[in-house]
């Protein structure tokens, strides 16, 4: 007993360096990034297709749908079309016939009824009188003669007189047509064939040999519109509209081009 109690108290009085020291905790270190590989990727093995990345925020599973341009109106064809070509008149001239060539220039506007039809309202002025405009054109830029005098007057004349007289020369060297009819093209889509025939009243002036008449008649055409809105058109015409108010006979070889932003 006695003996117990004596190791009971050797051990209790034991000093505190006879006891293991605790253990330390081993330093934790950094982990090492490769240069060659940034952070996240995991090396590529040659022969392996590539991957191509998802979008920020993107689940795996995600469809990535590319954005679609919106679809083209269809064409409706219609609107205003303005057109330069090429004219022939032919008037009678005390038993025979008077053929002058000149510029043509056209306007027509077309009021879409369906894909193949409508209706169609027109103006047309023929440049031919070339003889009136070149006297014109001579006396617009002749100087003026007086002397000192003349020189202030000719400065005057170039600056009012010549550019109006420039503007009123076509005026009054053409024939002029305002017609209304139907067209039908044989196509909604283009190229396609039309024709169009109507009614017109003109007007035919020729200073030249003192000519002039107005009258009523008719027009019938046959055109192609190539693309949208761009058309080449052959008309002809006859009315009363000619010398002394007798027959006369018009062609007209257009090439005509949309004056409006699109079709309606």
């Amino acid at each position: 007993m006695r003996s117990l109690v004596g190791l009971l108290a050797v051990a209790l009085t034991a000093p505190a360096w006879a006891e293991d020291p605790p253990e330390e905790p081993a330093p934790v270190e950094d982990p090492v990034v490769p240069v060659e590989e940034a952070p996240g990727e995991l090396p590529v093995e040659e022969g392996t297709p590539p991957v191509a990345p998802l979008a920020v925020n993107t689940p795996p599973d995600a469809t990535i749908i590319e954005k679609q341009p919106p679809p083209k109106e269809p064409y409706r064809r219609g609107g205003r079309l303005l057109g330069l070509g090429a004219g022939l008149v032919s008037v009678p001239d005390e038993g025979d016939r008077l053929t002058y060539g000149g510029i043509e220039i056209e306007a027509v506007g077309i009021l879409r009824l369906s894909d193949v039809f409508g209706l169609e309202y027109m103006a047309n002025m023929l440049i031919h009188d070339f003889e009136t405009m070149g006297s014109i054109g001579e006396w617009a830029f002749k100087p003026v003669s007086g002397g000192d005098g003349g020189v202030a007057a000719s400065i005057l004349k170039y600056i009012f007189l010549t550019p109006a007289a420039l503007v009123l020369s076509p005026i009054v060297s053409s024939n002029y047509g305002v017609g209304f009819g139907a067209i039908a093209f044989t196509s909604p889509k283009t190229p396609a064939v039309y024709f169009d025939v109507g009614v017109q009243s003109g007007l035919f002036l020729r200073l030249s040999d003192g000519s002039a008449g107005a009258g009523v008649g008719y027009y019938a055409g046959l055109g192609a519109e190539l693309a949208p809105r761009t058309t080449i058109s052959l008309r002809f015409l006859h009315s009363l509209t000619g010398k002394d108010g007798d027959q006369a006979y018009a062609f007209g070889l257009v090439v005509g081009f949309s004056a409006s932003r699109k079709g309606r």
